[in-house]
């Protein structure tokens, strides 16, 4: 998450999850883009993202902006800024930071072969009168990882540049070739297990957020595939079995509303097959 501009007395809430990089660039299976002239590569686990070659590149720490564009890389912690004095307004990027992303509308995106959930917002003003930037957050549920990336659109915020944050995002790619039956979700992700019990299971969420459904086990049989009751408020974005037979789902929040969620065991002669139940209510982005 790039850091918001506060004012005095005011507190900056920076939750990010991230661990140490190489700037290696690997043949994966998915796909690799071209590295822009001039340009560096920072990994974090199975994922990179290509930045300009002049931006700093740290450990995470805990802070209230930067002066110089820098990206940042972990391990980090949850943590709480007090920003009394603004430290800076450049462009800045977290990888394998916890989702915390914009207020906007997140879309579904094909980022070089990586499936991603993608939430921008615009026309920021920060810093320097009539300077604007853009933030996105992009979460790979395949990969367990997010990324944060805050630009400025013109030199005012340095770093910045027209169109800067949508290129960063562009190069979003594996540096390991990942099964494609992969999805590793983030244990910092909220999640909501499923019951065979009344009243449902419920969780929370505002639109954009990733979130986990464990469905649990049974004897009579595999889990199901997860059933949405509506699929313009959640959808899915990867399922994968866990022993005793039941299964873990990734989900992304699309926009405000209510979806109900039920399983049961994919095939059983059993009249009397178990049902797992649970409800997802989503409000309107929050206000980051």
């Amino acid at each position: 998450m790039a850091p918001r501009r506060v004012a005095e007395g005011v507190v900056l809430a920076v939750l990010v999850l991230a661990a140490c990089t190489s700037p290696a660039r690997v043949r994966t299976g998915a796909g690799t883009p071209r590295l822009p002239t001039g340009w560096r590569t920072v990994a974090y686990r199975d994922v990179a993202v290509d930045v300009p070659g002049t931006w700093a590149v740290r450990p995470w720490h805990e802070g209230c902006g930067v002066r110089a564009p820098t990206v940042f890389v972990g391990p980090a912690e949850p943590a709480t800024a007090d920003c009394v004095v603004l430290a800076g307004d450049a462009s800045e990027v977290i990888v394998g930071g916890l989702q915390f992303g914009p207020s906007g509308r997140p879309r579904i995106e094909m980022l070089n072969g990586l499936k991603a959930v993608v939430t921008t917002s615009g026309a920021l003003f920060h810093g320097p009168l009539g300077a604007t930037a853009t933030y996105a957050a992009v979460t790979l549920a395949t990969l367990g990882v997010s990324i944060s990336v805050y630009a400025g659109e013109s030199a005012q915020i340095p770093g910045g540049a027209p169109g800067r944050a949508e290129h960063i995002v562009k190069t979003v790619h594996a540096t390991a070739r990942i099964p494609a039956h992969a999805c590793a979700a983030d244990p910092a992700w909220p999640s909501i297990a499923l019951a065979d019990r009344l009243p449902r299971t419920k969780l929370t969420v505002p639109t954009g957020t990733v979130f986990v459904v464990d469905v649990p086990g049974s004897g009579l049989g595999r889990a199901s595939a997860l059933g949405i009751s509506d699929s313009r408020v959640v959808r899915e974005q990867c399922s994968e079995p866990h022993a005793g037979h039941g299964g873990q789902t990734v989900l992304v929040a699309l926009g405000p509303g209510r979806s109900d969620l039920e399983a049961t065991v994919s095939s059983s002669g059993n009249g009397d097959m178990p049902a797992w139940f649970g409800t997802v209510v989503v409000t309107a982005p929050a206000d980051r």
